[in-house]
């Protein structure tokens, strides 16, 4: 993921890392995988209702969310998946695909009649 940040960032790619596991040792991982973006920890409940994955429901990680420059999250995958058969390729081809499309203007104020 370091690679397709590097390679993205300046477009507008962000990346957030949140570590789920119980004690995880997050400047040990940033210190020896050299993550150039933000890491840090999120409880497992919390980190499932985002992902609206239930309780009973098995997730292997990583758990990953694309996110649009609007917000929603437009694709989430799950260790184990097809998806990540051939990650690098997949992530880019999304990347691609979020980063191409125009941001949304944000909604344009009328004026108030006096």
């Amino acid at each position: 993921m370091s690679a397709i940040y590097q390679q993205y960032r300046a477009r507008g790619l962000e990346v957030l890392l949140a570590a789920i596991n119980a004690n995880p040792q997050v400047p040990e991982f940033i210190r020896v995988f050299r993550i150039p973006y933000p890491v840090g920890t999120a409880d497992e409940h919390r980190a499932r209702d985002f992902m609206a994955v239930s309780s009973v429901q098995r997730a292997f990680v990583p758990w990953l969310s694309l996110i649009d420059r609007q917000g929603r999250i437009r694709e989430q995958h799950f260790g184990g998946t097809p998806f990540f058969q051939d990650e690098d390729r997949n992530i880019r081809q999304v990347v691609e695909k979020l980063l191409a499309e125009r941001p949304s203007s944000p909604p344009q104020r009328t004026k108030k009649p006096r």
